[in-house]
């Protein structure tokens, strides 16, 4: 918990310093989005020949800088768990992948009226490895390791494609609670010596309020 509770800190880290950098005529139509939620993920790629979903964690800030009455770019940064399960001949394999995450979107919103008005993102999310844990089970027994100390081949980087679609509902004053799905293709192979993708598919809700006003 206190593990986790250092990488949600520093996602403020990363973001807000961002904002706070911005001119003070932007900074006053600037949003900031809170989000947390569900993410599925697991492993493609020519050497992954089969490879099951796991549950985790993905919980992020980002800042929304506004280009057209439309159109936004969307910084962000947020904690996302990913990996893969995969299970055989009475084994049970669990790869934890965990990343800091931070995506770069274009976010189009279209003209809707009443308290609800969908959007839609796309764009790169480049991310960085800041843990990797590797369990195996059967018969009741179970081993663990860290894959940093058995494994020297996976890179501590990783590129990906980010699409998405959501809901804002407008509430009381200016603040909103926005509902996302996103999808993560990863670009680049995770590894140094095969080629292993990340997938991930992740249910978001959250809030997002103007600063600087």
């Amino acid at each position: 918990m206190i593990r986790l509770a250092l990488k949600q800190t520093s996602l403020f880290a990363i973001v807000l310093p961002v904002i706070l950098c911005l001119p003070a005529g932007l900074r006053g139509q600037t949003e900031v989005s809170l989000q947390g939620g569900m993410s599925l993920a697991t492993l493609g790629g020519s050497d992954i020949e089969s490879a099951d979903s796991r549950a985790g964690l993905r919980v992020g800030a980002s800042a929304i800088l506004p280009l057209t009455p439309s159109l936004d770019l969307q910084l962000g940064a947020a904690y996302a768990a990913k990996g893969a399960t995969e299970q055989g001949f009475g084994l049970e394999v669990d790869l934890e992948l965990g990343y800091l995450e931070m995506p770069l979107l274009l976010r189009f919103s279209p003209s809707a009226a009443g308290t609800i008005s969908p959007h839609f993102m796309a764009g790169p999310a480049l991310a960085l490895r800041v843990s990797c844990n590797a369990a195996a089970s059967a018969e009741g027994f179970e081993i663990s390791a860290d894959c940093d100390d058995e494994f020297d081949d996976l890179k501590s980087m990783d590129l990906g494609a980010m699409a998405g679609a959501g809901l804002d509902i407008a509430t009381s004053g200016s603040l909103s609670v926005s509902v996302d799905v996103l999808y993560n293709f990863g670009l680049s192979s995770i590894s140094e010596s095969d080629d292993v993708k990340n997938r991930a598919f992740s249910l978001l809700a959250g809030v997002r309020f103007p600063i600087g006003q």
